[in-house]
């Protein structure tokens, strides 16, 4: 069965560029559903058997959040999936504690940098694998 992870990011330039991180990333299969607005991530995750879709479905593994969206604030449905068992990631530009850490109470796992090298992404998308979150060098060093 296909690891399914759901990338949220409203450019399709940026959501190509993360699909590939994500293909890179892992050895299994990977379904990749892509968002380009909050209200089609929250149709695909009810879909997936979200907190209030189909239970017993499907659920998603993985979801890669955007911050800035057409439709409102990625923040938004990392609270709405506080207790979604999938790993969450903020993908972003943004590297300030303004957004750092209200999405890190919002209950990101990961936050990751859309600036960073493709290898510097890939190799932090790996770290779930040995349990370790993704964190940017820039937002590790941040934390710190």
């Amino acid at each position: 069965m296909a690891v399914k992870v759901l990338i949220l990011e409203d450019n399709p330039v940026a959501r190509g560029f993360l699909a590939r991180v994500v293909r890179e990333s892992f050895s299994d299969t990977i379904q990749i559903i892509e968002a380009g607005d909050l209200e089609t991530a929250r149709q695909q995750v009810k879909l997936a058997g979200g907190p209030t879709g189909i239970h017993g479905a499907d659920p998603f593994k993985l979801i890669m959040v955007d911050l800035e969206l057409p439709d409102g604030n990625g923040m938004d449905l990392l609270s709405e999936l506080a207790h979604y068992p999938a790993t969450k990631i903020v993908t972003t530009l943004y590297s300030d504690d303004d957004h750092l850490f209200p999405a890190l109470q919002r209950g990101a796992d990961g936050y990751l940098l859309k600036e960073d090298r493709f290898e510097v992404l890939v190799e932090e998308l790996q770290k779930i694998v040995r349990g370790q979150p993704p964190l940017s060098p820039a937002i590790a060093r941040r934390l710190l």
